[in-house]
């Protein structure tokens, strides 16, 4: 997916012109053609166009969730927002019907709730549309795409409660009730299956994660690489200590805040651990603070994956984030499941299925060599 960033961003001369006010007046035609802009990623144009069909048509609700679209995808959040906001009361007479605004606006939240509920909206509608179509003989692409778009939506809040709310006492339960309606939406999903296998090891329910993980192993196994898309106040002094660190990032409200208090953290750990090399052998100290590391590690990653999925770096900082990880703990189960999500949604499968195996192997206790 591209990029959506704060605030507004120059943008450069597209390299077609916009429709001339005196020769296009057909609606329909210039949204037509800001479809085909869009789905070149030719978000300039697209939003030239589509301000052009509101001058004419000030209420047509499609240019509007268009341009909402385009200005997102485009870089501008906040004009974005408002685009898609207009589309609800008292701007219109009723919400809209469709669950795309409704995943935009919570992918854009700044409040883990307020996202939480525009997911909770979209899930259910996509429900309801699958429900209409029980008892077909065989579901086409239509049907495919709504179940993809339910479990990434529920991945999405997953992901909200495991980070964001992880402190929340209903966080767990919460977890186990989102997963298990991705499941039944999308019993063989690897996505779904790989969030379920991280909750679970998050539970220390390991004999469930490495069931789940075998499952994933075995779907990998029979895929066609080529197939899937798939400091602070009040002190004079900073504290020293990278615990008060990791308590802020987990609280804090902006991503860009909480990954650097995750990295302050990451630095004094990695420090203490250069600071006792040499050793014969390390205590439960070291151990401690290699888990303590990875655990941060693994957060800033999934920010990147979640919060920045848009911006053009996430997917290089994500490796950077996962290599730094596997350096300090190379066999951390946590840091393999994440490796293996990273994969996935690189389409890197090949390269999932081995991180897959190892992770099995690794819960079973057998050498990975054993199954190849």
């Amino acid at each position: 997916m591209v990029k959506v960033k704060k605030g507004k961003t120059k943008r450069s001369a597209p390299t077609n012109s916009a429709p001339e006010s005196s020769k296009v007046t057909d609606v329909p035609a210039i949204i037509d053609k800001a479809h085909v802009l869009l789905a070149q990623s030719n978000f300039e144009l697209a939003i030239k166009f589509l301000e052009r069909a509101l001058s004419l048509e000030p209420g047509n609700l499609e240019a509007r969730e268009l341009l909402g679209v385009a200005e997102l995808e485009g870089g501008d959040v906040d004009n974005g927002r408002q685009h898609l906001l207009q589309l609800f009361p008292p701007h219109t007479s009723e919400a809209p019907t469709s669950p795309s605004p409704y995943l935009y606006l919570a992918q854009t939240a700044g409040d883990p709730q307020e996202a939480l509920g525009y997911y909770t909206t979209a899930v259910a509608m996509v429900e309801n549309a699958l429900g209409k179509g029980k008892g077909r003989a065989e579901e086409g692409p239509e049907e495919e795409e709504l179940r993809k778009m339910a479990v990434t939506a529920l991945v999405a809040m997953i992901e909200i409660w495991m980070s964001d709310l992880c402190f929340e006492a209903a966080a767990s339960d919460n977890c186990d009730a989102l997963i298990a309606r991705a499941m039944e939406i999308a019993p063989g999903d690897l996505e779904a299956l790989m969030t379920l296998a991280s909750i679970r090891m998050s539970q220390s329910k390991f004999d469930e994660a490495k069931d789940t993980v075998l499952r994933i192993y075995a779907d990998l196994e029979g895929r066609d690489p080529s197939s899937g898309t798939i400091a602070p106040p009040h002190t004079s002094e900073a504290p020293t200590s990278p615990s008060p660190y990791l308590y802020l990032a987990q609280t804090a409200g902006d991503p860009q805040e909480a990954l650097g208090y995750y990295t302050t953290a990451v630095a004094m750990v990695e420090n203490a651990l250069g600071k006792g090399k040499g050793r014969a052998e390390e205590g439960p100290e070291e151990e401690e603070l290699r888990k303590m590391a990875v655990t941060a590690l693994v957060a800033m990653i999934e920010i990147w994956m979640s919060d920045l999925c848009f911006e053009a770096a996430a997917s290089d900082n994500c490796d950077a984030l996962i290599a730094r990880a596997m350096e300090i703990a190379p066999g951390d189960l946590e840091a393999l499941m994440t490796l293996a999500s990273i994969r996935m949604s690189q389409s890197k499968f090949d390269e999932a299925k081995d991180t897959v195996l190892r992770i099995y192997a690794d819960l079973e206790g057998r050498d990975p060599c054993e199954f190849t």
